[in-house]
């Protein structure tokens, strides 16, 4: 297995010290590959579908053999530009990113989070462009597949490709119930909806996460205050003060910048009504 392979196998924190390694890049670097090694996209990919179904290794098979771009873009930077860009797909390999809308008063809302083995653009195939514009939260490395490509596959592949759209329809439940919480609670319940958020879609794409099993109340959270108050309708001030009073009342600790473990799960569903999507789907055969 080549260094890739073994870089992406690891748990997150290895995977937050490779972005770090990489942060002085910035430009995108394209090596065009005719044929997908599955190294790239299986492992997440796997993770995430097999949550969903009992996909096999043919359908995996199937996927790693679309043609692709390898690309490696520094956090920060604009992966999507639905102004300037042709409709554009990807498949995150490593990495976070994430779609937003710039509101008429200027603030910003922040929508899907996206992480190793989701697809980017998916939903935006029956476009002519992208919805909404996407940027890179870490150093992300990516299959850019052509749109022309991807749906052809989609239409071979009947049976993977509604896999992917299972998975995609996921990802909207999930940013629904986050919108409801954004329209109708307080602050606090807003960020212990967020957290739990991110530590159950953490659990489907690892294995182990810093060092800890997949069940672990330890997670990573590559993201600035900044950005989160536009994932919760905040201002930064009002996140770091509110996980400041989470720190406080023992619900959560940070053992690191990015790193969080949560002490009392059962208090912050309680106060955020939040529901694990991913553990009550049911499984497609």
């Amino acid at each position: 297995m080549n260094r890739n392979a073994d870089i992406f196998l690891e748990d997150g924190h290895r995977q937050d010290m490779v972005c770090k390694e990489g942060a002085g890049n910035e430009t995108l670097m394209p090596t065009t590959r005719q044929n997908f090694t599955p190294t790239i996209v299986e492992p997440a990919s796997f993770r995430k579908l097999a949550s969903l179904s009992d996909i096999s290794r043919e359908d995996l098979q199937a996927l790693s053999s679309i043609p692709f771009n390898d690309l490696t873009i520094s956090r920060n930077r604009s992966l999507v530009d639905p102004l300037n860009d042709p409709l554009k797909c990807f498949i995150i390999a490593t990495g976070w990113a994430y779609s937003f809308a710039v509101m008429p008063n200027g603030r910003r809302q922040v929508f899907q989070i996206y992480q190793e083995g989701d697809v980017i653009g998916f939903e935006d195939l029956m476009f002519k462009k992208n919805v909404f514009p996407v940027t890179a939260i870490t150093n992300c490395r990516l299959a850019n597949i052509s749109t022309d490509q991807m749906r052809s596959f989609l239409a071979r592949n009947v049976r993977l490709s509604s896999y992917l759209y299972a998975m995609n329809n996921l990802n909207h439940v999930v940013l629904m119930d986050r919108m409801q919480v954004i329209a109708r609670l307080e602050p606090k319940p807003r960020m212990a909806h967020f957290l739990m958020e991110i530590m159950s879609r953490t659990r489907v794409t690892s294995d182990f996460h810093n060092g800890r099993k997949a069940d672990s109340m330890v997670f990573n959270l590559p993201m600035r205050q900044g950005l989160v108050a536009d994932c919760i309708g905040m201002s930064a001030v009002h996140v770091s003060r509110t996980l400041s009073w989470f720190v406080d009342e023992k619900i959560i600790s940070r053992p690191a910048r990015h790193i969080f473990e949560v002490h009392d799960e059962q208090r912050m569903m309680e106060m955020s009504g939040f529901r694990n999507r991913y553990e009550t789907i049911t499984r497609m055969g």
